[in-house]
């Protein structure tokens, strides 16, 4: 399983932003960071779990979320009348099944 130390150093420790995750479906650990790379993740601070990662390469937007936690993700985004896979108004990320190691 990926960790949040593997997205930190595959980015080159490039973080630009980060804070507590507003969203309850991932609990009260939940973290975000945004790097220079136009890559961002949701992740437990405590356990390193990745939650979620969004990153644009090549003018596409791909977003992975964690199968283990996608039916919290799903419940919460219907809840906030969100689509789960969309980045920005109307623009839908590519759904990344698994994370490279």
């Amino acid at each position: 399983m990926i960790k949040i130390q593997n997205i930190i150093s595959s980015e080159k420790f490039l973080i630009i932003e980060g804070g507590k995750f507003q969203w309850q479906c991932f609990g009260n650990n939940a973290r975000y960071l945004d790097f220079e790379s136009n890559t961002s993740c949701v992740f437990d601070s405590e356990t390193g779990v990745i939650f979620i990662v969004d990153y644009e390469r090549d003018d596409k937007f791909y977003r992975y979320v964690n199968p283990e936690y996608i039916e919290e993700y799903i419940a919460e985004c219907e809840f906030r009348n969100v689509k789960p896979y969309e980045i920005i108004d109307g623009v839908e990320a590519i759904k990344v099944q698994k994370l490279g190691s």
